[in-house]
């Protein structure tokens, strides 16, 4: 072994450390398993057992540990050099790592020796029996509990506690051991003001939620720092069968807003969850038409997302504004336009409440104009032929929808324009993109960009 032949010539300086990270010979040896360079390296008796690196603050004892080399473990255990409870840069013991990393028959190796601190918080303010809770090992949660050390409901710096953790992870068992031991808070909030039972809810975990009811120990509609409860994160998810669940126990504020005036019906139809916008329909307690901090409503939403069943739901609820434009002057009708989507722009048309040359208030465009812009020619056509829009209705810039579909490369609709009758010879009104307020008329434009108009 070439290591023993450099350790055989007495001329290897063997605690030297390297520059990058201050690590001898031997953390190098024990960091990678070799164990029987390790016990070559102690039979030495010139090896400097404990020395911290420089990367972390670990020392060999603290690596063996957090890899779960036992064997290596014991051996520097028997030399009786080794500070069985120091802490690196991190604050962190080799027993924490241990518990971290799941390396039970250490857990409890170190347990027997009886000379670790059990709860002891590294800088993160996280424990041993923290790190075994958030990382799913429930042997050592049980360990660790067992020995009645524990401080069962401690925070971290994120004001996370080990039950917390355990609930957002799912670990189901875990959850229910510490509910079983009648000592662990079920409802205590984080920083940001959420719960277990959120995150729970959050993650879409459907036992674990049943669980936490169970307790009766819950706030259902508990609120965090964002206004958001339970019951809206599992309407926003689309978690169908906790939203009932919620729904049934009664104590759930169905229409509540949250700081952008938006509802958990609002995000239901934004999301397309058709099953539940029609739970929340039949609850009687959804404001359908609300505005939120946009003034966009929940039937804008489904329009612009071309939900069309949802919106023949709300239609049918004859409580929609149809045409409500939001704080832009954008309606559903303009979004429709825009999206080409023609079985909704019909659908809105039919019911006689729209305004087909509406102007948003930005720019003052039509929908027949975002319809040319985006190349929709089925929509222009309809537009044209059926909605009776006006043809050169002109933006703030004195651009017409010819102008914009010529802009944007769609030839087969200019020339569409062109057919039905607008005018190829209008000048836009404002200046042009480079700066310049010489602007070429819309033939011209078509002829810069390879369009025939004819």
């Amino acid at each position: 072994m070439v290591v023993k032949l450099l350790l055989d010539t007495n001329k290897a300086e063997i605690n030297s450390k390297d520059h990058q990270y201050g690590r001898t010979p031997f953390h190098y040896a024990v960091v990678k398993g070799h164990e029987a360079i390790v016990k070559l390296m102690l039979d030495t008796g010139n090896v400097e057992i404990d020395q911290p690196d420089n990367l972390s603050g670990q020392t060999p004892f603290s690596y063996a540990v957090e890899n779960g080399y036992e064997s290596i473990v014991k051996l520097l255990l028997d030399t009786g050099k080794v500070e069985i409870d120091s802490h690196d840069s991190n604050g962190q013991t080799p027993f924490s790592y241990a518990a971290e990393f799941g390396c039970e028959s250490i857990v409890k190796l170190l347990l027997d020796i009886g000379k670790v601190e059990i709860d002891s918080h590294d800088n993160s303010d996280q424990t041993p029996f923290s790190y075994a809770t958030k990382n799913g090992y429930e042997s050592i949660v049980k360990l660790l509990f067992d020995t009645g050390k524990v401080e069962i409901d401690s925070y971290d710096n994120s004001d996370r506690t080990p039950f917390s953790y355990a609930v957002e992870k799912g670990y189901e068992s875990i959850v229910k051991l510490l509910i079983d031991t009648g000592k662990v808070k079920v409802d205590l909030r984080n920083r940001y003001g959420q719960t277990p039972f959120s995150y729970a809810v959050e993650k879409g975990y459907e036992s674990i939620v049943k669980l936490l009811l169970g307790t009766s120990k819950v706030e259902i509609d508990s609120h965090d720092n964002s206004d958001q409860t339970p019951f809206s994160y599992a309407v926003e998810k689309g978690y169908e069968s906790i939203v009932k669940l919620l729904l049934d126990t009664g104590k759930v504020e169905v229409d509540l807003r949250n700081r952008y005036d938006r509802t958990p019906f609002s995000y239901a139809v934004e999301k397309g969850y058709e099953s539940i916008v029609k739970l929340l329909l039949d609850t009687n307690k959804v404001e359908v038409d609300l505005r939120n901090r946009y003034g966009r409503t929940p039937f804008s939403y489904a329009v612009e997302k071309g939900y069309e069943s949802i919106i023949q739901l709300l239609l049918d609820t004859g409580k929609i504004e149809i045409d409500l434009p939001n704080k832009h002057g954008e309606t559903p009708f303009l979004y429709a336009a825009e999206m080409g989507n023609e079985s909704i722009l019909k659908l809105l048309f039919d019911t006689g409440k729209v305004d087909v040359d509406s102007h948003d208030c930005r720019f003052s465009r039509t929908p027949l104009s975002y319809a040319a812009q985006h190349g929709h020619e089925s929509t222009v056509k309809f537009l044209l032929d059926t909605a009776k829009a006006q043809i050169d209705l002109s933006d703030r810039g004195g651009r017409t929808p010819l102008w914009w579909a010529v802009d944007s490369g769609y030839e087969a609709v200019a020339k569409l324009l062109v057919k039905e009758g607008a005018d190829p010879d209008i000048v836009p009104s404002d200046e042009s993109t480079d700066g310049s307020t010489d602007q070429p008329s819309i033939r011209e434009l078509a002829a810069l960009r390879g369009i025939m108009l004819d």
